[in-house]
């Protein structure tokens, strides 16, 4: 079905606002980890959720909080700019 669009209506972007939108979003956040070290009742609050989470729970968050260390990080990056390499040569090679 399509859209009725006045003639005199100019194109939007909401590509670019979205960018907009989520720089902001993560500046905000940055200056906030800047400004506030830690978050008020962010110790209470993990307390709770891990009190309330079943023991496979609890071993899955930990395999994925040891896969943002940067023993894991560093390699996966590594590996993927390698990969990524490797892919653009070949495809320039055809």
């Amino acid at each position: 079905m399509a859209a009725a669009v006045a003639l005199s209506s100019r194109p939007r972007s909401s590509s670019f606002w979205v960018l907009l939108g989520g720089g902001a979003a993560f500046f905000v956040l940055t200056l906030a980890v800047v400004v506030f070290p830690t978050v008020p009742g962010d110790g209470t609050v993990r307390e709770w959720l891990l009190g309330i989470a079943t023991p496979p729970v609890v071993r899955t968050l930990k395999v994925i909080n040891e896969a943002g260390s940067w023993k894991v990080l560093l390699p996966a990056s590594l590996l993927n700019l390698a990969v990524t390499a490797v892919v653009l040569t070949l495809a320039s090679a055809r």
